[in-house]
């Protein structure tokens, strides 16, 4: 076998899990009421979009149905990735002639748009067992034990949990589990095979002339009714415009100006934690200051806002996909709550008056509106999520194409967060765009600069704060109160409204009105 350590890894997980089960230190779980209301329970899983169950510990994930008279998994990792480009036959690209405004060439999607990768890629299949039509089903998600059960009228309970400290899969049923490999046209077929009484599959995912592909392996192992499925990947193992609207050859965009200052920007950052190219920071400030404002248009109150492009008149994109003029404040990060307020209100003013059709920017265009604490942000975005809930707890995008998309799942969780916690440009400002009238508590969320925030929001107000540095960076807090107590000593509020300290490693300060 060409990869026996990838496969020796299997099974020494799976072995060892199969004879101590596992033993899991008993920690606190926060807010378990919350994460109670938000179980869902299903009584048919015959569609695999609608009415299935998705478990997962943000790496492993799987999604559990009905299929062919029997219960059915899918399950895969994130890394997993057919990420090839294949650009063999795409030809020259096209060429711009500024001073003319002429495009030549090639126009429309090249032959490369059409192929099927680079995409994620689901890992194998789990026959669970048998369950005929006639059967009735109660299936049940537990979010906080990252667990499903699945109960028929004819058969005992099956129940599925992914730990949540590495990638593997426990199932207990008295039914066989069967491993089967996923097929597709332009893939190689998996290897699959039995050694010691573990069924396992072997999978090496092709590459190109700048990718080496990578490899996966997944194991099922059985005691009993105990199963145990790990997952592991060849990476566990240590050793230009935006066209969205318009046509080619527009200026000024606000997509690009913002993402190239966002681009320097990230280099000036980066050289400065590495203290290495300093020629390089000077270059990236010069031609910062060479591009061009966002281009602007008088609205119907003879208002300036922001338009797709220079020249771009009012109205003339009247609903957008992408919602670009908004781009340079989500998601490019360029203008924030701590941009002059002229330059915030134009971008106010460009949000309310800018519409989109429904399909791709929902997150983006309500975070856009969450970081300048905009109260639509949080009543746009929860009659969206509403509108599109399904019976498991997901939501479909928009019924078309998009279907259930596991990424925007995500970008949902994303977009919430940012009504409770925002870090951009690493100063971190506390429910900014939170309902006064609604108390509310997080904790241990994660903010730009590694540090890891837990508050709550009471009566209308920030209530209490707690931060752990984590790496030793400077701390930039948007102080909630008149007067801030850091660890019971009075601390200084700049004329900005920040509190700037410095922080050590491991250091964790509470945060109070009062001493």
């Amino acid at each position: 076998m060409k990869h026996p350590r990838l496969m020796k890894t299997f099974f020494a997980i799976l072995l060892n899990l199969i004879s101590c089960y596992c033993i899991l230190a008993q920690n606190t779980i926060p807010f378990a009421a919350s994460l109670k209301e938000a179980n869902v329970t299903l009584t048919t899983m015959q569609n695999g979009q609608h009415e299935s169950l998705i478990v997962g510990n943000g790496d492993l994930y799987g999604i559990v149905w009905e299929k062919e008279n029997g219960l059915f998994m899918r399950i895969t990792k994130n890394d997993i990735w057919d990420a090839r480009i294949d650009a063999s036959q795409d030809g020259e690209l096209p060429r711009v002639d500024i001073v003319n405004n002429v495009i030549s060439g090639p126009k429309g999607a090249p032959p490369s748009y059409k192929k099927p990768y680079p995409q994620p890629r689901c890992a194998a299949a789990l026959h669970l067992g048998p369950i005929s039509a006639s059967e009735k089903v109660s299936a049940h998600l537990d979010i906080e034990k990252a667990s499903v059960s699945v109960t028929s009228t004819n058969r005992q309970n099956t129940t599925i949990r992914i730990l949540h400290d590495r990638n593997v899969l426990l199932i207990n049923s008295q039914d066989a589990v069967t491993l089967e490999a996923i097929k597709a046209e332009t893939l190689p077929d998996a290897t699959v095979g039995t050694s010691d009484g573990i069924s396992w599959l072997l999978m090496k995912m092709p590459g190109d002339i700048d990718y080496k592909g990578m490899d996966y392996a997944l194991a099922v192992a059985t005691k009993g009714d105990l199963k145990a499925v790990s997952l592991v990947t060849s990476f566990d193992i240590k050793t230009g415009d935006v066209l969205e609207h318009g046509s080619v050859g527009i200026f000024n965009c606000p997509f690009d100006i913002a993402y190239v200052h966002y681009t320097f920007d990230a280099l000036i950052q980066a050289a400065a934690e590495m203290r290495a190219d300093k020629d390089l920071v000077v270059q990236c400030h010069e031609y910062k200051a060479l591009l061009g404002s966002y281009p602007t248009a008088m609205n119907g109150s003879g208002e300036p806002i922001v338009v797709d492009w220079e020249g771009c008149q009012y109205k003339q994109i009247e609903v957008h996909n992408i919602t670009v003029p908004a781009s340079p404040v989500f998601p490019a990060d360029q203008v924030t709550w701590f941009s002059p307020e002229p330059e915030k209100e134009l971008f106010r003013r460009t949000i309310m008056d800018t519409r989109f059709n429904g399909n791709n920017s929902h997150v983006m265009f309500n975070i856009a509106k969450a970081r300048l604490s905009m109260p639509e942000a949080v009543v746009d975005a929860k009659a969206w999520f509403i509108s599109r809930e399904l019976p498991n707890g997901l939501f479909v995008w928009q019924g078309h194409a998009h279907g259930t998309f596991m990424g925007e799942m995500i970008g949902v969780a994303g977009l919430v967060n940012e009504f409770l916690l925002q870090s951009v440009q690493n100063k971190i400002r506390l429910f900014p765009c939170w309902p006064g009238d609604k108390d509310a508590k997080f904790s241990q969320l994660r903010a730009q600069g590694g540090f890891i925030v837990s508050a709550e929001f009471v009566d209308g107000r920030v209530a209490s704060t707690i931060i752990e540095s984590t790496v030793g960076k400077q701390l930039q807090l948007l102080s909630p109160w008149k007067t801030i107590y850091v660890n019971g000593k009075e601390t200084a509020i700049g004329p900005d409204g920040l509190v700037t300290l410095n922080t050590m490693p491991g250091q964790v300060l509470l945060f109070s009105e009062t001493q």
